[in-house]
């Protein structure tokens, strides 16, 4: 005796249909299946067939019919939403599992000949797994305290009126099998501002039809015997990023089952993996007390995961984009499963999130994660997840994207003259009359000033400030003390490092430091090792294998595929990648930026001690590579030249002096090309010209086809309260500027799509890049920002507590 429903879901209030077998009726109960709650007694049904009444006032849930010994599942959906939240049901993946193995009935064994190519729902048996891989986060929502409405994966087939009525679509478990409308009904809902938190495993990995009115799935598994191969090629029912479909599903989840693992025979094996932390500063594990490096989740991964295609930068996974990953995804945390080579299928699983249109997508990449909600981790990362992605920010919000990059000497250098082509020290420009002043800050008998001048330390030979020769191998530069520079997680293919003075140590905070003074080959005296992590088997992951009587050493930690790294290629290694300062708790920091610039895809930033770094504009934690030295106070970089001066990097020195330099990712000299306001505290370029704030609250603005003429005008304050605007171009003078009344200087100044935007009392402000005076607007908090750039619709920014954060208009 069994039952089917004639659907897998209906609305609050609607009637749905059962077909009774094998039997003449007979009492029915039906239950709430996530609270496990009976809803319906005894009901009598005499069969062949049923009709169940769906009260009004049934909580939106997935239900299951219980009749005899066999139960059938269906979904009540609202009737109007009750929660920014829908939950979906695979019924399309509970399906294709019905009858594995049987000839003619199953889709399963996938390679088995007389595997079915089409099944049908009008029949008993569909439902979750053994595993109830599903079940776990159902049973955990109420008890949280989400209310959440429930969906069939049948119905995102309809297309968007379901989906419009949501924030949030949560895809949980094993949810293999999609349709084509499927899938676009899930991009299209994120593109126009929805999120999806993906719960699940092997998500998104077959394609599918249905016929007869949704009763009939259809996969043949084999585009050769598909019948639409030669009419229809993009529905052939293939995995999708096969021939001849080729729409990865990573396009919308992020990752793929292609990189993903399988462990199919001794599931004893899941329970021991866990996944390692690599961003724990992002706001998905806000509250878990989680460090880099960290292991979590033991027993969440399983029994199939889904990957993104890595590389790795100094130690820090990126998705590499070769297998569809979108260039937004951002890695959070990873797991090697190549062993699992023996137990189904090797590869590997990977949280992230990026951004889909407007949406975000999270993935968990593995099935177990419902089931291993006991886990407080887990739990705090779900709840993360759930609360961020229902509801839409109250305003734009400030997301951490990794550390700032820590200065590579720990005090600034002496005052020395900044080298230019050529290697001459350069002679400050000569002053019009009335002109910008070029006397340098005084400097206390004693200290250094509190920038460091752009020279090469210990006097370095042109070819180290230049570089090679484009297409020439990089070669080690030499340190002040005649050896080779190190510099703490350079792999060995990275170009070679800028004259450089760094070598790692273990402070007794037990932050890693990069020290000017440690001769390469020798160990700092009294430095303690780098202790190795032990796994659970007792074997060690090799990281920071401390100093040894040769010199420090610092070994890099074992990458997932049995790899380097290339955190700490220790001495003689010649890194150009600079370590960020980790925290007591074991957190990535970086110190100070002085300033931030984006150029060329690129994002520039200069240390308090003149350190010159560089890495990609990218939501990942990615380490910072040193390229140089600058005296720089702030940075300006054009989109794009005129015919005039390139597009590249403008600093602007403590004396107003501008000096420019190719946007490269190796060392290269600076070159006088104009002066600044006096006072000038930011710089920006929009519009074919440069725009200067000053610490007196003034915006001046200079074409850029002039910068040889030091002609600057007044355009308006850089907040607050205008100034007397001159009616004609002026030279800047000290006396030049004296504000009417007080006003509001602004600490930043950057420039993005022909606006300008500046930081003042830690609010960010917008205006026009019009050559005259202009309103600021209130854009929001600065998040304490103390340096900002833009780029591709985002601000980014650094503060005094190492994190390097961004945000979107």
């Amino acid at each position: 005796m069994s039952l089917y429903a004639e659907a897998t879901s209906c609305a609050q209030g609607e009637a749905l249909r059962f077909r009774l077998l094998d039997g003449e009726g007979g009492p029915i109960a039906v239950e709430d299946v996530p609270s496990g709650r009976l809803v319906l007694r005894d009901a009598a049904a005499p069969g062949p067939a049923w009709t169940l009444k769906v009260g009004s006032d049934w909580p939106s849930s997935l239900y299951r019919a219980i009749y005899h010994d066999f139960s059938a599942y269906f979904v009540v959906r609202a009737a109007a939403p009750a929660s920014p939240i829908l939950v979906s049901i695979p019924f399309p993946t509970w399906e294709a599992y019905n009858r594995p193995g049987v000839p003619g009935e199953g889709l399963y064994q996938s390679e088995q000949p007389d595997r079915a190519v089409k099944v049908t729902f009008d029949r008993p048996g569909a439902g979750p797994q053994i595993e109830e891989w599903e079940l776990g986060l159902l049973r955990w929502l109420d008890p949280a305290g989400y209310t959440v409405d429930y969906c069939s994966g049948l119905d995102l087939h309809g297309g968007l009126p379901l989906l419009s009525r949501y924030r949030l679509l949560v895809v949980n478990g094993h949810d293999e099998y999609w349709s084509w409308e499927m899938r676009d009904a899930a991009e299209e809902f994120a593109r126009r501002g929805g999120n999806i938190a993906i719960f699940s495993g092997n998500t998104c990995w077959w394609q599918v039809r249905f016929e007869d009115d949704l009763r009939t799935m259809v996969c043949y598994r084999d585009a050769a015997t598909d019948p639409l191969a030669a009419t229809d090629p993009g529905r052939v029912t293939v995995e999708w990023p096969n021939e001849p479909v080729n729409r990865p599903e990573n396009t919308l989840t992020g990752l793929s089952f292609r990189n993903g693992a399988g462990c199919w025979v001794d599931s004893r094996v899941m329970a021991q993996e866990s996944y390692t932390a690599r961003f724990t500063d992002h706001w998905v594990f806000e509250g878990t007390g989680l460090a880099d490096g960290d292991t979590f989740g033991r027993g969440a991964i399983g029994y199939e995961t889904d990957a993104a295609d890595l590389e790795w930068v100094a130690g820090v996974p990126r998705a590499s984009g070769r297998d569809g990953t979108p260039p937004s995804f951002v890695v959070l945390a990873t797991a090697d499963l190549s062993h699992w080579r023996r137990y189904g299928k090797g590869g590997a699983a990977t949280m992230g999130v990026h951004r889909l249109g407007s949406g975000t997508v999270f993935n968990a990449g593995t099935i177990n994660w419902g089931n291993t909600l006991h886990d407080p981790v887990l739990a705090t990362i779900t709840r993360n997840v759930l609360n961020r992605l229902s509801h839409p920010p109250p305003t734009p919000t400030w997301d951490p994207i990794g550390p700032t990059p820590h200065p590579t000497q720990p005090d600034p250098p002496a005052a020395a003259p900044p080298m230019v082509e050529g290697g001459a020290p350069a002679a400050a420009p000569p002053v019009a009359e009335g002109g910008p002043s070029t006397a340098t800050p005084q400097v206390a008998e004693g200290r250094p000033p509190e920038v460091a001048p752009l020279a090469v330390k210990g006097g370095a030979p042109e070819a180290a400030l230049h570089g090679p020769e484009e297409g020439t191998p990089d070669a080690a530069a030499p340190a002040a003390d005649g050896g080779t520079s190190d510099v703490v997680g350079r792999p060995a293919s990275a170009p070679a490092a800028s004259p450089a003075r760094a070598a790692a140590h273990l402070a007794p905070d037990s932050a890693v430091h990069l020290l000017a003074d440690a001769a390469p080959g020798k160990a700092r005296e009294g430095t303690p090792a780098l202790a190795a992590h032990e796994r659970d088997d007792g074997t060690s992951d090799g990281a920071g294998q401390g100093a040894e009587s040769d010199g420090l050493h610092v070994t890099a930690r074992g990458t997932e595929d049995g790899g380097s790294d290339g955190v700490g290629q220790g001495a003689g290694g010649g890194a150009s990648h600079v370590a960020a300062h980790r925290t007591a708790g074991g957190r990535r920091r970086g110190g100070a930026v002085r300033a931030l610039v984006c150029c060329e895809s690129r994002l520039y930033a200069v240390c308090p001690d003149g350190t010159l770094a560089v890495r990609d504009v990218s939501g990942q934690n990615l380490p910072w590579q040193t390229i140089g030295e600058t005296d720089a106070l702030a940075l300006a970089a054009p989109r794009e030249a005129h015919g005039g001066p390139p597009a590249g990097l403008y600093g602007v020195a403590p004396d107003g002096t501008i000096r420019y330099r190719d946007p490269v990712e190796q060392p290269r000299p600076w070159r006088d090309v104009s002066r600044a306001p006096d006072g000038t505290i930011g710089l920006a370029a929009v519009d074919e010209g440069l725009f200067a704030v000053t610490a007196a609250g003034e915006l001046w603005h200079l074409p850029i086809r002039r910068l040889d003429e030091h002609d600057w005008r007044s355009v308006g304050p850089a907040a607050g309260t205008a100034p007397p605007t001159p009616a004609t171009p002026v030279t800047i003078s000290a006396a030049s500027v004296t504000p009417a009344t007080p006003v509001t200087p602004a600490a930043g100044l950057t420039a993005m799509n022909g606006r300008l935007f500046a930081m003042a009392a830690d609010r960010i402000l917008i205006r026009t890049a019009e050559r005259h005076e202009a309103p600021w607007n209130d854009l929001g908090p600065a998040a304490g920002c103390t340096a900002l750039a833009a780029t591709g619709g985002r601000l980014i920014g650094a503060g005094p507590d190492g994190l390097l954060r961004w945000r979107s208009l």
